[in-house]
C-alpha cells in the first residue's frame, strides 16, 4: 500500500522545488503578457466623467478608472448626459455607419425568415424587423412607430412576438398575423 505521508517526507525538497520553478514560471509569463498589454495601449485620451488623462486598453473604455465607470453608470440611470461630445460623435457615429451595427438589412442581430400578414392582407418577407418599421411607416399608427429610428418602437417589439418560435408568442397584434408556410 502507497504511504502518502512519508512519499512527501521523503520528497518534499524536491516537490517544493517543483512547486517552486512552476510559480516562478508562471510569474514571469504573467508579467511579460502585462508587459505587452501594457505596451500595445493606445494613445491617451480623457475620461468622459473626470476629465483626466488615461491611456484605454479597449475600444470601448470611455473612463479612467472603477469609480469614474460607477459615476457613469449612475449618470445613466439618472439620465444625465455622460459623455463628451467627442466621444459621442466618435461613437455614435461609426457605430451608425458599419454595416454590421447601423440601422442596415445587414445588420447582425436581423433574422432570416421573417415573413408578416398585414391587415389589408398583403405579405412582406423581409430579414431586418425595425429595418421593416423604419421603411413602412405608412403601415402603422403614429404611436407605435415613436422610437423606430433607434429601433425601438412598439411596432418593432410587437411584430416581433408574432414569431411562433419565440417565448411570449402572440397570435396578431392590430391585424398582423405570422405567415405560415
Amino acid at each position: 500500500m502507497f504511504d502518502r505521508k512519508a512519499y512527501y517526507e521523503r520528497n518534499k525538497e524536491k516537490i517544493k522545488a517543483r512547486a517552486r520553478a512552476h510559480y516562478h514560471a508562471k510569474r514571469k509569463h504573467l508579467e511579460s503578457s502585462r508587459n505587452r498589454r501594457r505596451d500595445a495601449v493606445a494613445e491617451p485620451r480623457s475620461c468622459v466623467v473626470c476629465g483626466a488623462e488615461y491611456r484605454k486598453r479597449h475600444e470601448e473604455t470611455l473612463t479612467c478608472s472603477k469609480k469614474c465607470k460607477y459615476e457613469l453608470v449612475a449618470r445613466k440611470l439618472r439620465g444625465v448626459a455622460t459623455c463628451s461630445a467627442e466621444a459621442l460623435e466618435q461613437g455614435t457615429e461609426k457605430r451608425l455607419e458599419h454595416p454590421l451595427c447601423g440601422p442596415f438589412v445587414t445588420n447582425c442581430h436581423a433574422k432570416d425568415g421573417w415573413a408578416l400578414v398585414s391587415p389589408d392582407g398583403d405579405v412582406y418577407t423581409f430579414r431586418n424587423m425595425s429595418n421593416f418599421v423604419r421603411e413602412h411607416k405608412e403601415l402603422f399608427d403614429e404611436c407605435d412607430i415613436v422610437g423606430c429610428e433607434t429601433g425601438n418602437s412598439l411596432a418593432a417589439h410587437q411584430l416581433r412576438r408574432l414569431n411562433p418560435m419565440r417565448r411570449g408568442h402572440i397570435r396578431s397584434w392590430k391585424g398582423w398575423e405570422w405567415k405560415s408556410w
